[in-house]
Order: C-alpha cells, then sequence, then structure tokens
C-alpha cells in the first residue's frame, strides 16, 4: 500500500497543487503506520478460546470483523478493517484523479496535433521572405523551451498567420525545414506530409485578410521617409537571396547530420533488439535443460522411492497371520493392537506460482498467481487399537500417526488423531458409529520448474463422524475371521492454519451447512464414503472418499482465472493396506 501512495506521489508533483498532495500523501502514511501498529496490538487482546480459534470465511467470500460477536478482540480488529476500508477508498480516490488528469493530457495532445497540422498547412499555401522566415525560426526556437502547452499552441498559431510574400526561390527547403522542426515536437506517430509549390504562379490568396495583395501585383513597401522606390527594394531582394541561400545551405548540413544520427540511433536499437532476442534465446535454451534435468532426477528419486518402500515393504509384511493361539478371540475378551504399514494420501489445496522469466526486452516478468492444485503422499501409518469385543457388542479406542512424502519429493504430509469406534448386533452383522478427530499438514512445492519458487500449505482441525454396518464371518480357520465395514463419513474442518490466519481460504463451493450457521468453518458437512475390510492378525485395508472436498490453504496472491470460475470442489482419497498385530486376552468375561 505504501508503495501506492508513494507512486501517487511522484506522478502528482506535476501538477499545480503538489503542497497540499504531498499532506494527504503524509496523513495517509502516518494513518498506516498507526494501523501496522494496532495490528500488532489486537493479538495482545486475545482470551483463551480466541487463541485456539481461527477466524476464516469459510466460503471464500469477504466477511466483517464487525459482524461478529463483540469481544476486545473482535471490536479492535473491527477497527483495524474501518481504518483499512478507509485507505482503501482514499487511494482508489487518488487513483481516479490521476487517471482524469492523464485523460486531460490526452487531450492536450490531440489539441496539439490538430493545430500544428493546420499550422504547416498554412504555412505551405503561401511563399515566405528571409524576414518572415527568419520569424518563423525565432518562434520555432521559442517553442522549443516553452513548458506550457497553451503557448506552444499559440506560437504555432502565428506561424500559420504570417504574411505572403514573392520569394520563391528556397521556399521548398525552407519547409523542409519547418516541418522538421514541428515534427520534433510532435508524437512520432503522427506523420504530417507538405505538399509543395511548383511555381510563383501556383501561389493562391493570402493567408491572413489583414495582410494580402492580388497575385501578379508586385510589394510596394514605404520607405523611412514615406516615399517610395524600385532601386531599395532590388537592393533589399538581392541581399535577402543571398542571406536565405547561406541560412539555408546551413541548415541542410544540419538537417543531413541529424538524417545521420537517427540512422546511427536505429542501428544501434536493431542490434541491442538483436542481442536481446538472443539473450532470451540463451535463457530459453538454459531453462529448457534444466527443466528437463530435473524430470530426470524426479524420475531417478521415484524409482529410488519405489525401490527402497519394497525394501522396507518385505520386513513390514513378512510373517502375516502368525499368532499365538492363546491370543486368538473366544468370547467376551479384552485386545490392544497396532496396525502398521503404508497408505496412499491425494489432497486438494491451493498453490501459490510465484514465476520469474526474461522477457525479449531484457527484462524480467513475473507471475504471481493462486491456483488449485493437488498433492500425493506415500505415506507411513502407525495406529494402537485397544478394546472390548463379544458376540454381540464390542468397542475400542484408537490413536494414530500418518507421515508420508511424494516419490519425487514435491509433497509432504503429517496427520494425527485419535477416536472412538462402538458397535453391536447380532452375531454376524452390526451398526458401528465411529467418532474422531485429528490434524493435516500439507507442503507442497514446484522444484521441477525452475522458474516456479512459488508453495502451498494446508494445515487444519477436523472432527468427523462414521456412521455404517459390520459384518463378520469366519474363513477355513479360527484366525482367519473377516470384518467388512461399509459407512457414511460426515467431516467438520474446525480451524484453519493459526500461523497466518489472515490470508488461510478454505472454498466450500456446494458443501452442505448444517440448519443454524455461526458462520465458522464447523458449519460446513463434509460427505464421504468408508470402506474397511480386516482379516484378523493378518491385515486391515481401508479406503476413505470424498467426492468433493474443500480446496483450502494459505492464499497469497489474486486468484487465476481457472481458479476463479471454479464451481465444485475436488477429489480427496485415502487408500491404506496395513498389517495387524493384535493380541486378545487369555481372560474371559
Amino acid at each position: 500500500m505504501k508503495k501506492d501512495f508513494l507512486l501517487m506521489f511522484i506522478l502528482r508533483t506535476r501538477r499545480k497543487h503538489t503542497f497540499q498532495f504531498f499532506n494527504i500523501v503524509l496523513l495517509l502514511t502516518l494513518q498506516f503506520n498507526a494501523y501496522t501498529q494496532d495490528s500488532r496490538s489486537c493479538r495482545e487482546l486475545r482470551n483463551e478460546e480466541e487463541k485456539r480459534a481461527v477466524y476464516a470465511c469459510p466460503d471464500g467470500e469477504d466477511c466483517s470483523w464487525c459482524d461478529r460477536p463483540r469481544t476486545p478482540y473482535t471490536q479492535c480488529m473491527c477497527s483495524r478493517e474501518q481504518e483499512t476500508r478507509a485507505l482503501l477508498e482514499e487511494r482508489d480516490r487518488l487513483s481516479e484523479e490521476w487517471r482524469r488528469v492523464q485523460q486531460r493530457n490526452r487531450e492536450k495532445r490531440e489539441r496539439q496535433r490538430a493545430l500544428l497540422g493546420e499550422a504547416l498547412d498554412l504555412a505551405s499555401a503561401e511563399d515566405y521572405d528571409q524576414r518572415k522566415y527568419e520569424q518563423a525560426l525565432s518562434l520555432m526556437e521559442r517553442a522549443k523551451s516553452i513548458a506550457k502547452t497553451e503557448e506552444i499552441f499559440n506560437d504555432w498559431q502565428k506561424i500559420g498567420s504570417l504574411s505572403q510574400t514573392d520569394q520563391l526561390k528556397r521556399k521548398q527547403g525552407q519547409i523542409e525545414y519547418i516541418e522538421d522542426q514541428m515534427s520534433s515536437l510532435i508524437p512520432p506517430k503522427k506523420e504530417i506530409k507538405i505538399t509543395p509549390l511548383s511555381s510563383p504562379a501556383s501561389s493562391g490568396s493570402a493567408v491572413s485578410d489583414t495582410n494580402s495583395s492580388s497575385s501578379g501585383n508586385s510589394s510596394v513597401e514605404e520607405t523611412n521617409d514615406g516615399s517610395s522606390g524600385s532601386t531599395g527594394n532590388a537592393r533589399g531582394s538581392q541581399s535577402s537571396e543571398t542571406e536565405s541561400t547561406s541560412s539555408y545551405d546551413s541548415e541542410q548540413a544540419r538537417r543531413e547530420e541529424r538524417q545521420r544520427q537517427e540512422q546511427a540511433e536505429a542501428q544501434r536499437a536493431e542490434e541491442q533488439r538483436q542481442e536481446n532476442y538472443r539473450r532470451k534465446q540463451e535463457y530459453d535454451r538454459r531453462i529448457a535443460e534444466q527443466r528437463q534435468r530435473n524430470s530426470e532426477i524426479a524420475s531417478a528419486s521415484a524409482a529410488s522411492s519405489a525401490s527402497a518402500l519394497a525394501l522396507l515393504g518385505t520386513i513390514i509384511y513378512q510373517g502375516m497371520g502368525s499368532v499365538d493361539p492363546e491370543n486368538l478371540y473366544f468370547e467376551n475378551q479384552m485386545y490392544t493392537g497396532f496396525d502398521f504399514g503404508y497408505s496412499l494420501t491425494g489432497m486438494p489445496m491451493i498453490f501459490n506460482t510465484d514465476k520469474s522469466t526474461e522477457d525479449f526486452n531484457g527484462g524480467t516478468q513475473n507471475i504471481q498467481e493462486t491456483t488449485n492444485s493437488y498433492a500425493f503422499t506415500v505415506n507411513f501409518d502407525l495406529q494402537w487399537n485397544v478394546g472390548f469385543e463379544s458376540e454381540y457388542a464390542g468397542g475400542e479406542g484408537y490413536a494414530f500417526g500418518q507421515a508420508g512424502f511424494s516419490p519425487i519429493f514435491d509433497a509432504f504430509n503429517l496427520g494425527y488423531g485419535a477416536g472412538f469406534r462402538g458397535y453391536a448386533g447380532v452375531s454376524f452383522a452390526k451398526i458401528y458409529a465411529d467418532f474422531g478427530w485429528g490434524s493435516r499438514l500439507f507442503d507442497k512445492n514446484n522444484w521441477i520448474d525452475p522458474e516456479d519458487v512459488g508453495f502451498g500449505k494446508l494445515s487444519y482441525n477436523y472432527r468427523e463422524m462414521t456412521l455404517g454396518a459390520r459384518f463378520t464371518f469366519n474363513g477355513s480357520y479360527r484366525n482367519t475371521r473377516h470384518h467388512l465395514h461399509l459407512g457414511f463419513i460426515t467431516e467438520r474442518i474446525t480451524s484453519g492454519d493459526d500461523t497466518d490466519e489472515a490470508n488461510y481460504r478454505v472454498y466450500f463451493y456446494d458443501t452442505q451447512q448444517i440448519s443454524s450457521p455461526t458462520g465458522e468453518l464447523s458449519d460446513y458437512l463434509i460427505k464421504g464414503y468408508s470402506l474397511e475390510w480386516q482379516k484378523e492378525h493378518h491385515f486391515k485395508l481401508y479406503l476413505n472418499v470424498f467426492p468433493g472436498y474443500p480446496i483450502a490453504g494459505v492464499s497469497q496472491y489474486s486468484q487465476s482465472s481457472d481458479f476463479r470460475e471454479r464451481e465444485q470442489g475436488d477429489l480427496f482419497i485415502e487408500f491404506g493396506f496395513l498389517r495387524q498385530w493384535k493380541i486378545f486376552s487369555p481372560k474371559r468375561f
């Protein structure tokens, strides 16, 4: 914001009321400094509940601190919000005023072009003598030193009103010189052509009504004593002709020198353009080579990751099903155990692109925008369970942790949580309910593209409830009981990233809200499906699918056009195959 105010100040110093505008900018700057200090002091007013909460707009739209419940913290943030809005309105007002100044300048330039063209047409319509020619040159030199546009217009109009004479021998060179002088004061895009006169007979009517004479009549000037004589006129004509020839030759030499300078400048510009083009080609080649090398490194990293995971997997999954007969289920028993192994996660999230590239003018072009992305990770899961099971009912408590990475190391995942599951029914079919809570953290980068140094950060807490059916059936051996769970998941995001809450966004799209929304993230119900298959003492296979999961994360820049036009969420999926190690107590209840 300070940068915008400084830019407006630099532009506005060209106007008349410089000191008045400087006072406005100084006042706004002091207000902005006070606003920054207030934003830091507001955090000190939060109570314990507000420190844990994250105030973010659930649907990605604008919301106001002034609409929230009145507390010292929200009132402080409301005041800061109102001050910010006032500063932005003042900046918009200054921007609009500067736009009007630019519009008036454009109108003056157009008026200048029209008047200059008219002056050239008038100058080429009649002949100049040496005296009037020198007056024209004097006006040209004077016009170059005048800063005010209105005075320049007046001088050009005076050039067009010079009276006609019968001196024609150097007229073509004189008019060309005047054209060169005038073209230096108008934009280069405006091309003015002058049609030269071919002979004295082509001279038409007078330019000025006050100083004119009939074509074919000689002009007679009064002498100092009031008499007229042809001898004085002849001598003046000869002297004027000699001076005109010398002045024209001098101006012709200067004009040729200017043409040589312009050609040299054009040549330098062309050489610079060729150099910029060559440098751009070289830059594109280096970037393409680096991108190719990064892709090869990514492929090698994926292969190395797969080999390491396969080697570790042989250790994890070796010997599944081995169990002491005393640790099998019979009836009414307590149990404990661990589920551990690999899982896959696909998570939609916000990504902040920060891409710099070199353009053909030798400069640097920077692209910063917020878009949607996708993080895919391979994880290692570890879950601890403790519970009780009988023929008709049972339950367990659990705690889990998860850490993962992308095989090409462009995304990382960390999650943890806990919960409780209970079920009841007949021996082979039961209704179950699962209540859990936890946290998810994802980081993403785009290191394969050497021009992009952007980032993606997603961090939030959640609560979820799963309701469904549990089916139990025995295999050929007693230690091969199978449990199949089919359920519907309802998840709520309770809070977002508390390290950058001002830029944290959650876009819910068509997500269902609760019946009495309170304006918090937890108002939205995210629907999903759950499938779980346990082969006791062998493995647990699970699949959780959310078809329209919200897109969330830290949003640093303005949205890209594709992201802004998006109308639905993305797929969030979890798939895991874990080894199960389970021990039932020998004691029966």
